[in-house]
């Protein structure tokens, strides 16, 4: 499949000092998926804006460190935010990093649970959860390698649309993407 930057977010244009994937810290990766991932829980349709509660609450810690995230997000241009608001938004720099995060954990979850036939939910999703920040571009290319082209795209548009995250990973479950490693 050929490299497309608009669909992996490898080299993105923008002001801030993000030029790649690579260049965002595991922290901050964290909370663009959280965010990514609270917004595909609404309803389809726009970039839903998101809670700090809400944050706070999915990722079991308190508001106030959201907070301080939040003012780092927002000076790197990942998300819309007004303190006294309550509101956030992804930027669309910061929907395609967070999009992007979300595809590395679903094709590693998908990778161990598939091809390792490592049958424990929970442990699969947990070793993604490792594993998702780390997934450079040759690697995620290695793995885009032994991905249809078909499925990486409806990837990206499910993501694009809101499709819940649920449906997104139930098209992935029952795939054989590694047929060589069977």
């Amino acid at each position: 499949m050929k490299n497309n930057s608009s669909n992996n977010c490898e080299k993105v244009e923008n002001t801030s000092s993000i030029k790649s994937f690579e260049d965002i810290p595991e922290a901050y990766q964290e909370y663009l998926e959280t965010i990514c991932l609270l917004s595909l829980n609404n309803e389809v349709g726009q970039n839903q804006e998101i809670s700090n509660l809400a944050i706070a609450n999915k990722m079991q810690i308190k508001p106030s460190s959201v907070s301080n995230m939040l003012k780092k997000l927002s000076s790197k241009k990942l998300i819309e935010w007004e303190p006294r608001t309550k509101k956030i938004k992804l930027t669309q720099l910061g929907e395609k990093l967070g999009r992007r995060i979300i595809i590395n954990h679903l094709i590693i979850e998908s990778f161990i649970e598939n091809t390792l036939k490592i049958t424990d939910p929970i442990l699969s999703h947990k070793i993604a959860c490792e594993l998702e920040h780390h997934i450079k571009k040759p690697i995620y290319e290695a793995f885009k390698e032994h991905i249809d082209s078909n499925l990486m795209n409806a990837l990206n548009v499910d993501l694009e649309n809101k499709t819940n995250i649920n449906i997104i990973k139930s098209k992935l479950s029952n795939l054989n993407m590694f047929p060589e490693f069977n």
